[in-house]
Formats: structure tokens, sequence, C-alpha cells
């Protein structure tokens, strides 16, 4: 984006970055305004998503779209970039920046506005899809979403991410399997379990978090992990192999890689995607392959 006046429009989560959105805004838009860059900001609202005024943005000829905020307001942003040409630059303003992390991009906002404009190269980054929702991180079913939806927000207020822990811990006490039936282009798996992940990103929550080797956000693939340690001794050495990056030897879980997937259980179980509650099962899950143009760093994933 060199050479040519670039026409923006930045999303500003507010509330994002215990509340220094502000003083980062202050520092984007002079960035913005070093570089002769056309813009336009937008503050968003909680319980108001941005995405129908950022596809707006996209057919009315914006060349870029940056969204500062955590991995929620990056995924309100993306919903409404699918299939644009439109490129999305993220400055990351959360507790957690999965997304950034996961494309390299660094969560200094003076650092992440000025590779917008600087040496970068343009990743074609995948997104998966139940229905008409997009996910770029994670979706899963079961045990996660149960713990997600269940969190009391009080609670998350005064932990953080750290409450989803607590919340997880109390839940695996009293959580019971349910039979699965995982159907996909690759596999045909019908098993108890505690918890399904349908994962595009390899970072979970927080480094050093891996949920697996060789996951990728530009390969066309997703990666589907099934947990079906009970009790606190099995979730803690489950836990352990996947903070050392592979759990894909422990005896209670299942991993494989497919384009398609189609998840019922008995009982019905909940389903989450990117932290959004999506209902029960069933659902479908698809990859969308090069979904996004996200603005990264030079060197490659």
């Amino acid at each position: 984006m060199e050479g040519t006046r670039v026409k923006a429009k930045v999303f500003l989560n507010p509330a994002a970055g215990l509340k220094q959105a502000s003083a980062a805004w202050e520092v984007v838009e002079q960035i913005l305004t070093e570089v002769n860059c056309a813009f336009e900001h937008h503050q968003t609202e909680a319980g108001k998503p941005c995405t129908d005024l950022v596809r707006q943005a996209a057919r009315n000829g914006y060349d870029l779209v940056i969204t500062m905020g955590g991995d929620g307001t990056i995924m309100e942003v993306a919903n409404g970039l699918v299939g644009s040409d439109t490129l999305l630059g993220v400055i990351p303003l959360g507790s957690a920046n999965v997304f950034a992390a996961e494309l390299g991009i660094p969560n200094d906002p003076e650092a992440a506005a000025r590779l917008l404009f600087e040496d970068h190269r343009i990743c074609l980054v995948d997104l998966g899809r139940a229905g008409d929702r997009y996910f770029a991180l994670r979706a899963s079913v079961g045990l996660e979403a149960e713990v997600i939806e269940e969190t009391d927000r009080n609670l998350k207020n005064r932990l953080g991410r750290l409450a989803y822990v607590v919340k997880g811990i109390q839940e695996l006490r009293e959580a019971e399997q349910a039979y699965y039936t995982i159907v996909s282009d690759t596999e045909h798996h019908q098993t108890h379990a505690l918890t399904v992940y349908v994962t595009n990103g390899a970072i979970a929550g927080q480094r050093p978090f891996q949920l697996g080797p060789g996951i990728r956000m530009d390969d066309g693939l997703l990666d589907v992990a099934v947990f079906s340690a009970t009790g606190l001794t099995d979730a803690t050495v489950l836990l352990g192999k996947i903070v050392l990056g592979d759990y894909t030897t422990d005896a209670h879980a299942y991993y494989f890689k497919a384009r398609h997937i189609w998840i019922e259980a008995d009982p019905p179980q909940k389903v989450q995607l990117d932290g959004e509650a999506y209902g029960e099962t069933p659902v479908e899950i698809e990859v969308v392959p090069a979904a996004l143009k996200v603005v990264c760093p030079p060197e490659p994933l």
C-alpha cells in the first residue's frame, strides 16, 4: 500500500485494552495522518455488531478496514469482509489477541499501525463457517462451550480469562460424556467424549497452550480434536501435553483434519464459535479457504 493514497476505515472498540483504547487511537491517528491516509473512524458499541457497517465500507471501495480491539471485535469486522477485496488491518488491543498472535502481528499499537504502510505481506486467511456465522479461531462442542456460556460475567470482570479455568474445574467435577457422531470428508467417528474442538488456529487462548502440531490458518483445512478425559487427573495430564504442543499421543484424545464436519451428540450439546454461543448440536461446520486478506509481517506464517 505504498505509493498511492490509501482509503481506510477504522473500527475502534473503546472498551478494549483495559480502557487504553483512547491513547492507542491517538497514536494510530497520528500515523494515519503522517502517511497521508484518507481515513474515517467509527467507535463500536456493546450489543451493536459493526458487521453491516464493515460490509458497507467494503462495498464503498475502502482499500483497508482497520480493527482496533480484541478477538471479538476482529470477528465482527471479519464477518463483514468475507469474500471482498478490502484488506483487513489488525491493531490488537484485547487481553489475549490470539488472532494477531497467530499471524505474527505485533501487540504494540504503533508497530501494528506502521506495519500497514511499511514492509508487509498480504496473507490469505481461512475461516470456519457454521450456518451464516464465521469463526477465525475455534468452534467447540460440549464442555468448553458449556463453560464459556455459563461463566459469570462478574467473575470474568474480576479474573479475566482465568475465570474460564475456575469455571472449567467446577464443571469438570460433574461433567458427563455425550455420545458423538462425527462425519467429515475424511473420517466417520462415533465415540463418547467430553468436548470436541474444530479449530482454524493453533493457539488455545494464550501461549503456551497449542492445540496441536502443524495447525495453520492458510491450509484450507480445519483441525478436529475429540477429548474424552474425565476427572482432574486425566484432564491435568492431557493439559500438560497440550502445553508441550502435542496431545495426539494421549489415549483420551483423537485428532484429524477435514474440510467439512457434521457433529451430532446424544444428549444434544452446546456449541460456541470464537467465544460466542451458537445453539446446540447437531451442527455443520466447513472451512472457507482464503476468506480474508490480512496485512501481515513480511515473514511467512
